[in-house]
């Protein structure tokens, strides 16, 4: 059976992460190790890792997942964006080790100055190859699938599927599938049909055994309109059946859901996925 979990607030430190998840009912949670719209990253404090530690033992969790910050840009030809943002990643990586999470997701970023999508795709894989040389750590890197605004990179399953062909050290990669994102790119989670055909597609192109995690959102938007809008489980253009569709694909049995829903209102969208989840 799926865990299901929200991302939450970690203000005040890491520690409070696991607190804030149990308040929301979350049996799977993510949050921020620091701000995600700045490069600057402070370590986590030894004591601040045994707090958060301790607070997710007693409290039976042992999912966890980290998200990058927003600004993480792995194909820019600028050298400062580029290689601050692989320092960045690498950071994190080792800090989220510390603390004993399964996965970070990050969004690969723009070929907005690159001479062509095939270059900045080219780009990412060497920037994710140098991020993971050497690194031991238990944290996975996860990609996560973009929504198509601009010049995003890694929005279709075969662009993840390349990026995740050209990385050398496989074992410490996988992929965070966000519902908002591939809906808005095209692939229609509303009926078994189109549910179907986006998961084999999946398959094909980056294979099943590398979905680590699903980030569940609704959509502002409709099916291919290549914009980044979130919205709560039961008022978005996906629809509740898009949810029921996925919790009950034998594909998805064992992989954990993750709402990125905003706070006000989250209560009802866990409720609605426990619901669907548990009625078959």
């Amino acid at each position: 059976m799926q865990k299901i979990g929200a991302h939450v607030s970690a203000a005040g430190g890491v520690s409070n992460a696991p607190l804030n998840a149990q308040k929301e009912a979350c049996e799977v949670f993510q949050f921020f190790l620091n701000p995600p719209q700045t490069y600057k990253f402070t370590p986590i404090s030894e004591e601040q890792i045994a707090a958060f530690k301790k607070n997710c033992k007693e409290l039976g969790y042992t999912e966890t997942y980290v998200h990058a910050s927003y600004l993480i840009n792995l194909c820019s030809p600028k050298n400062s964006t580029r290689y601050g943002s692989m320092s960045l990643l690498r950071k994190g990586l080792e800090e989220a080790s510390k603390l004993g999470i399964q996965g970070m997701m990050f969004h690969t970023g723009s070929a907005t100055g690159c001479p062509d999508k095939p270059t900045a795709i080219k780009t990412a894989i060497e920037s994710i190859n140098k991020i993971l040389d050497g690194y031991t750590g238990s944290t996975k890197l996860l990609i996560e699938n973009a929504a198509g605004s601009g010049n995003t990179v890694g929005v279709s399953f075969a662009e993840v599927g390349t990026l995740l062909k050209g990385i050398k050290n496989k074992k410490q990669v996988g992929v965070c599938l966000d519902t908002q994102h591939s809906f808005a790119s095209g692939y229609d989670w509303r009926t078994p049909i189109g549910t179907n055909a986006a998961l084999k597609e999946f398959d094909k192109e980056i294979g099943l055994k590398n979905l680590t995690v699903i980030q569940a959102n609704d959509s502002k938007v409709d099916c291919g309109a290549n914009k980044d809008r979130h919205e709560h489980i039961h008022l978005g253009k996906m629809g509740t059946t898009a949810f029921k569709n996925l919790l009950h694909h034998p594909k998805l049995a064992n992989t954990a859901f993750v709402l990125e829903t905003e706070p006000e209102g989250r209560a009802q969208d866990m409720a609605w996925l426990k619901k669907f989840r548990n009625k078959k």
